[in-house]
């Protein structure tokens, strides 16, 4: 490129300017890019501008920008349409996207974006506790973050759920979430402290223009089909809703984005283990009476078993009930040309009763 030439990044949905100037080499660097889709435009004096529009900028995404400049006037214009994202040809960082389009196309149980982690080469779901292995390494050597700052949901693991799994809304809703990066084997200094891999969501941001959704997701037992093993249809009551709306405060400043999300769960699950015999609840009871309120607690076995044993399988339905209300709020504020101040605030309450033998305390 031309030294001294001028250079601008315009964000085509929120109009944010980003500038530069050309080196005396002829290069230029824009960092700290929030995703999205730009035009850039290049001057310089004897030359015609360059306008490339529709380039897609995806998140830790590092690329060298060739520019070919053509002898002309600055009124005349050399415009160039992207078919595709620029590929990251600048850094030696392992990484793949899971894009919108992706978390919102593909089929996801329950709306949870974990589901897709493990499509990626060297990603395995190794529980259901929310744990993952990357490239075979142990799941502790993993980092989970948002739009870059620590987020991972247990303190005792880096883990996209709670701990022990049994939040249904993992990190952040998916209303809110714009993009997810998988960094693996060779990484960037930003999550250099990992020593498998890091998993970083971006959260989504308000634009220029006003827009919305709104989403409910049903499943109940009238629509499923009975357990081989059970004498009925478990009661599913599952009721996942949500929505979210942003936009703009102060056209190409200021911008808004909030998010919500909710579930309701309630019902039976099909459950079969081992429980106390009566008789052994005698014997146990005569020997010390306090044994018999816990013992109480288990249901009597329902299945055949062998005469003076201590315990017999039971199976059978028993309750579950799960909840939350997680909600989010993000704002986006353009100080200058190059700096920008974002906001974000999340909250999640999850609550849950676990289906066992007997019935467990609940979780909140």
């Amino acid at each position: 490129m031309i030294p001294g030439a001028a250079v601008e990044l315009t964000n085509e949905e929120t109009g944010i300017v980003t500038q530069s100037t050309a080196s005396e080499r002829g290069e230029f660097t824009l960092p700290f890019i929030p995703i999205g889709r730009y035009t850039v435009k290049v001057e310089a004096s004897g030359f015609k501008t360059f306008v490339q529009k529709g380039l897609i900028m995806t998140a830790g995404q590092q690329s060298r920008f060739p520019v070919a400049m053509e002898v002309g006037q600055l009124t005349e214009t050399t415009t160039v349409t992207a078919k595709a994202s620029h590929l990251p040809d600048a850094t030696m960082t392992m990484s793949d996207n899971i894009t919108r389009t992706q978390l919102t196309e593909l089929p996801l149980r329950e709306r949870d974006f974990a589901g897709l982690l493990a499509l990626h080469n060297g990603v395995a779901s190794t529980g259901s506790d929310g744990t993952v292995s990357i490239n075979g390494m142990a799941t502790a050597g993993i980092t989970v973050t948002m739009d870059g700052v620590d987020s991972a949901g247990d303190t005792e693991t880096n883990s996209v759920t709670l701990f022990q799994g049994f939040n249904q809304i993992k990190v952040l809703s998916l209303e809110a979430i714009q993009e997810v990066v998988v960094s693996k084997g060779i990484t960037s200094a930003e999550v250099g402290r990992t020593y498998a891999g890091d998993f970083n969501i971006i959260s989504m941001s308000g634009t220029n223009e006003f827009h919305g959704s709104a989403f409910h997701n049903l499943q109940n037992d009238s629509l499923n089909a009975r357990y081989f093993f059970a004498s009925s249809r478990p009661i599913v009551r599952f009721n996942q809703f949500g929505g979210s709306i942003g936009g703009r405060v102060i056209r190409n400043r200021a911008f808004f984005f909030f998010p919500c999300e909710g579930y309701r769960q309630s019902g039976h699950v099909f459950q079969r283990g081992l429980v106390p015999t009566s008789e052994f609840r005698a014997q146990a009871a005569a020997a010390v009476s306090a044994h018999k309120a816990v013992l109480d607690l288990f249901p009597l076995p329902n299945e055949p078993y062998a005469a003076g044993a201590a315990s017999g399988l039971y199976s059978g339905t028993v309750p579950i009930t799960a909840r939350d209300n997680h909600i989010a709020a993000r704002g986006d504020y353009l100080i200058n040309n190059n700096n920008q101040l974002t906001l974000r605030w999340t909250r999640g309450r999850p609550y849950q009763i676990d289906p066992r033998l007997p019935a467990a305390s609940s979780r909140e």
